[in-house]
C-alpha cells in the first residue's frame, strides 16, 4: 500500500484529503504543520509528500526544502486554499 504524507493546518481540508485518499486504498499519515510534517517525513518515509503552502510554524516551501536537503529524491505536491497568493518560489 502506498503511503502519502498529509500536512496541512487545516483540519477540514485534511479530513476531505484523507477521506478521498483512504476511499483509494492510500495509507494516510497526517501533520498540522510544516515542522510535525519534517519529522513524520523521517518517521514513516512517504512515498509521496502533500503540503499546504501556508502554514504555521514552518511553511510548506519550507519544510519542502527543508527535507530536499536530506533527502532529493522525495516526491512532493504542494496545495493550497488561500486565493490572493500572487508569487509562489520554487522549492
Amino acid at each position: 500500500m502506498k503511503k502519502i504524507l498529509l500536512i496541512d493546518d487545516s483540519t477540514t481540508t485534511r479530513a476531505v484529503v484523507r477521506h478521498m485518499l483512504l476511499e483509494s486504498g492510500y495509507e494516510i499519515v497526517e501533520a498540522k504543520n510544516g515542522l510535525e510534517g519534517y519529522d513524520q517525513y523521517f518517521k514513516c518515509k512517504p512515498d509521496l509528500v502533500l503540503l499546504d503552502i501556508t502554514m504555521p510554524i514552518l511553511d510548506g516551501i519550507g519544510c519542502l526544502k527543508k527535507i530536499r536537503e536530506a533527502d532529493p529524491n522525495v516526491r512532493a505536491i504542494m496545495l493550497t486554499s488561500n486565493a490572493n497568493i500572487n508569487k509562489i518560489s520554487s522549492a
